[in-house]
């Protein structure tokens, strides 16, 4: 296929794309001029599509083959960029709480590492969003809903256990956002008395004593 023609195919795609996909691509291109976001386009997927025997489009489906694939990543770029921006938010709230209560939102989430926590966090935030278990529209806010639903689900765990009996740290115990937890194998006195206390340890990294 000759330049030409992968040009007139390329024009002819362009011309398919809605004005928010288009607008991707100019910015990609760096021009708005559609003969030559035409004509780059052709060369950029002649570049990435010739030469490979093994190529999963015909010759005539380079242009669209390679818009899509513009697309696709612009749309993984814009969700990173989200999920970045919601571990922030998390980490924001965390960061602010008082000393005991993160220390307590670490043993809900069974682990002590800060960016497990954030990201924890706000993978369950978004999960609330999406199933409308919280209804804000603000990301801030929802962290903010989900973080204290899920201590005060701990609160009410550990006064269970100590009212009912059981050790709290080595019971099934429930995950987030009601998931059941594995359960942790009984330690006899010799290994108890080597553990360090759950909650000891939240507020040793998250109170500043680490």
């Amino acid at each position: 296929m000759t330049r030409e023609e992968l040009i007139a195919i390329s024009t002819q795609e362009l011309e398919k794309l809605p004005a928010d996909e288009f607008d991707v691509i100019a910015m990609h291109f760096q021009t708005e001029n559609r003969a030559e976001l035409a004509r780059q386009l052709a060369d950029e997927a002649e570049d990435m599509w010739s030469g490979d025997h093994e190529a999963p489009v015909p010759e005539n489906e380079w242009p669209s083959a390679h818009l899509q694939l513009l697309l696709d990543m612009h749309r993984d770029e814009k969700r990173e960029a989200l999920l970045a921006e919601h571990r922030r938010i998390a980490s924001e709230i965390i960061d602010g709480l008082e000393p005991a209560r993160r220390a307590l939102l670490c043993w809900r989430f069974h682990t002590t590492v800060q960016r497990r926590v954030v990201a924890l966090v706000a993978s369950a935030t978004e999960r609330a969003m999406e199933e409308e278990l919280v209804k804000t529209t603000s990301f801030r806010e929802a962290v903010s809903t989900v973080v204290g639903f899920e201590i005060e689900l701990q609160i009410d765990e550990i006064e269970d256990h100590y009212y009912h009996g059981g050790d709290v740290r080595h019971s099934p115990g429930v995950d987030t956002m009601g998931e059941s937890a594995p359960a942790q194998r009984e330690l006899d006195p010799v290994e108890l008395a080597a553990e360090p206390d759950a909650t000891s340890a939240a507020l040793d990294v998250f109170g500043g004593r680490r």
